[in-house]
């Protein structure tokens, strides 16, 4: 029996009713809630009808008995705190209530969710394009997107005026996003000549063998403070990233801020950031320097970069002490995590494989090495066409 569509309304006027090759028939309706049709299905027309009469009675009810008449701030809020404070890690949730402080309420916080539209949202975008950048954009799109569509599929508002905002192109932002700072080959040359020196005449920068360590392996900060000396093997060269130092701010049971920083131990930023980073003979030689120096002073810990206590270091002393060695040697501090720039940046020159540099950052996908390093791989192609002449 072929499938025949009824195209008509059904018997109460509302949807319409199609019979299906096996005799059942299907009603169609559009739920304003969710922004799209749905489908209502039963084995007789009169079924049907009933069934397509109680779904649209529900559509109806919660479309004009639950429309919030929330402000966007208190609603974005309520959101953060109600729905994502715990399906979200707690360094994600601070990200997103800063996102929505600093650029969500300023532009349309005083508006009623109810109220919104999607001009208003595409002007908070166009707006954002002239004064930041892409990448900031972008995490404003991350935030936005899934509370309106929360808020449509409750029955809050009616329909997701999401649905018609489109994200700027990276062309049309003004701000364009910074380039990626490394250590040069001569600062790196430079923390190679001084971190045995000044610490073997002075006792000064304990820690300066990890930060080397990082520029050969590529590790985030949070997983290198997390690091235990039990998950590294010597005799592979191997270390085995388990977990990650993570810093966020003190907040009470109702999510509030409290003032105030806590440091935990959390999984690693995503499921491929669990993984056995390969260690060269640099990288060795300097957590064997750092294990040296420990002995030396009497510091038991199983972390492998700790204080004098034995205690794991926090992320902000860490970049401290980084920052005075630079100032001490006479080069610019970058930021720490231009020491892991730096290594994908050499590693990619080196001409070791995408795919490959992408595993060892424990990337989550391949595109974000693709787009991070850009000006690496575009002067590759350069060089390989200056090989090809040659040929």
């Amino acid at each position: 029996m072929k499938e025949k569509d009824c195209n008509k309304k059904s018997t109460y006027g509302l949807g319409h009713v199609r019979q299906r090759k096996d005799g059942s028939y299907e009603g169609i309706l559009y739920d304003k809630r969710i922004g799209r049709t749905v489908s209502v299905s039963a084995k007789t027309q009169t079924e049907l009808n009933k069934r397509m009469k109680e779904k649209r009675k529900e559509i109806l009810t919660q479309e004009f008995g639950k429309i919030t008449n929330m402000k966007v701030e208190d609603y974005f809020l309520y959101w953060l705190q109600t729905f994502m404070a715990t399906t979200v890690k707690c360094t994600t949730y601070d990200k997103h209530e800063q996102v929505i402080r600093n650029h969500v309420i300023p532009r349309i916080g005083y508006l009623k969710m109810k109220e919104v539209t999607s001009a208003d949202l595409q002007k908070m975008f166009n707006d954002l394009s002239k004064i930041r950048a892409y990448s900031t954009i972008k995490k404003v799109m991350e935030v936005v997107r899934p509370c309106f569509k929360h808020a449509a599929l409750t029955g809050d508002i009616v329909k997701n005026p999401m649905l018609g905002v489109k994200m700027p192109s990276k062309e049309s932002v003004v701000v364009q996003t910074k380039d990626i700072e490394i250590y040069s080959e001569e600062d790196l040359k430079r923390m190679e000549e001084t971190y045995l020196s000044l610490y073997e005449e002075k006792h000064l920068y304990r820690l300066s063998p990890m930060y080397l360590f990082l520029a050969h392996t590529g590790m985030r900060r949070g997983e290198l403070l997390a690091l235990k000396w039990k998950d590294v093997n010597l005799k592979n060269n191997t270390a085995t990233i388990r977990s990650s130092l993570a810093r966020y701010k003190k907040r009470d049971e109702n999510m509030q801020y409290i003032g105030g920083y806590e440091t935990k131990m959390m999984n690693p930023k995503t499921r491929t950031s669990n993984r056995t980073v390969y260690l060269n003979t640099k990288a060795v030689s300097h957590l064997q320097e750092m294990k040296r120096r420990n002995d030396e002073l009497g510091i038991e810990s199983e972390y492998v970069v700790c204080n004098r206590d034995g205690v794991y270091v926090h992320s902000r002393s860490f970049d401290q002490e980084l920052d005075r060695w630079c100032k001490r040697i006479g080069i610019e501090f970058k930021g720490l995590h231009a020491l892991r720039h730096s290594f994908a940046t050499r590693a990619i020159a080196a001409g070791v494989p995408i795919k490959v540099v992408s595993e060892l950052l424990g990337h989550a996908d391949i595109k974000i090495t693709l787009n991070t390093y850009t000006h690496v791989l575009e002067s590759q192609k350069y060089q390989a066409v200056e090989l090809l002449e040659a040929l």
